[in-house]
């Protein structure tokens, strides 16, 4: 009996301790979209400090991005990356959430 309760405490507890997710990104992972997007963004399930991004092109190099953020928490996260040519793209971030959490991910999409 100790020991269940010892479970469900160890159980709620880490529930309770749970980081930030990433529920959205735009343009969605692995998508193909028609011409260069306007927007890449991530919305998360709770606030959210992103402290890197970068976009890389087809040939690995680095896309500028202008954020919007100034490095706030924030549960919508967006940016303007500049006109992109047709071809495959990498994006990968970093940030800290509201726990302190230290997270990261990334996800591709193609421009057709």
């Amino acid at each position: 009996m100790i020991r269940l309760a010892a479970l469900a405490f160890a159980l709620a507890a880490s529930a309770a301790l749970a980081h930030s997710e990433k529920e959205i990104v735009v343009p969605a992972e692995n998508a193909v979209v028609e011409g260069s997007p306007e927007i890449i963004g991530m919305t998360f399930d709770g606030a959210m400090r992103i402290t890197a991004i970068t976009l890389k092109g087809p040939d690995g190099a680095p896309r500028a991005l202008a954020r919007t953020d100034r490095m706030a928490p924030v549960l919508e996260f967006r940016a303007t990356p500049e006109p992109l040519a047709p071809g495959s793209y990498r994006v990968d971030w970093k940030g800290i959430s509201t726990d302190g959490h230290m997270m990261e991910g990334g996800w591709s999409f193609t421009v057709k």
